[in-house]
């Protein structure tokens, strides 16, 4: 019932040991769940469906739906899975995940209790917008972007009208003059409609300081 673990597949608990750019730890301990899911040997049932719960429970969290008593289902559940399992997989990956949950208490209270990612690598824990300061209007944003998405033409600064399909790393990665851009609980001031390139005032800095001094 032993399943042997791949390194190149599963990865090792020193991967988060230090935050790196680009990695919630939430998200990197759902991705565990998931390679413990396809990979793991599935003949006990704490193998199969313990994995394919505890896959359920942190695809919630990290989409708006994790409730404040998920936290301490999840470390349950890979304390039963690592005295009960003998599949090595199963038993890495419940390490990993209760690693990730110690090491970023705060990562995972933000998830549940107020539905954020200070990483923004949870599509569902931020908004995606083109900074006026920083746009040509080129246009190449609206070449790949779904029919609606995005409002301007050339020479304009454009503006998101809906993010729903743009959340792919390869939209991010259109704008020759990376002006796409994400924002958490705090939104950037934005024009209303697409206006001339060069015509916007104000940046999402100088409304936070405005924000500060009026409180």
């Amino acid at each position: 019932m032993n399943c042997e673990v791949n390194p190149d597949i599963l990865p090792a608990p020193a991967e988060i040991e230090e935050p790196k750019e680009g990695i919630c730890p939430v998200d990197w301990a759902l991705k565990n769940a998931r390679l413990a899911k396809r990979h793991n040997c599935g003949r006990s049932v704490m193998c199969s469906d313990g994995m394919t719960q505890l896959e359920l429970i942190l695809t919630d969290i990290t989409t708006g739906r994790g409730r404040a008593d998920d936290i301490a289902l999840t470390r349950e559940l890979c304390e039963a899975v690592q005295s009960t399992e003998k599949c090595e997989f199963s038993r890495r990956t419940s390490s990993n995940v209760i690693l990730s949950m110690d090491r970023y208490p705060d990562e995972w209270d933000q998830h549940c209790r107020r539905k954020r990612c200070n990483s923004l690598i949870c599509p569902d824990y931020y908004s995606v917008y083109i900074d006026p300061l920083v746009c040509t209007g080129c246009g190449e944003c609206t070449k790949i972007a779904p029919q609606g998405a995005i409002a301007g033409g050339e020479g304009l600064i454009h503006i998101i009208m809906d993010d729903a399909g743009l959340k792919e790393e390869s939209f991010f990665e259109c704008c020759p003059a990376s002006a796409i851009k994400k924002a958490g609980a705090v939104k950037p001031k934005l024009p209303d409609s697409p206006i001339q390139v060069g015509s916007f005032e104000g940046s999402a800095s100088d409304s936070r300081r405005r924000r500060r001094r009026a409180t």
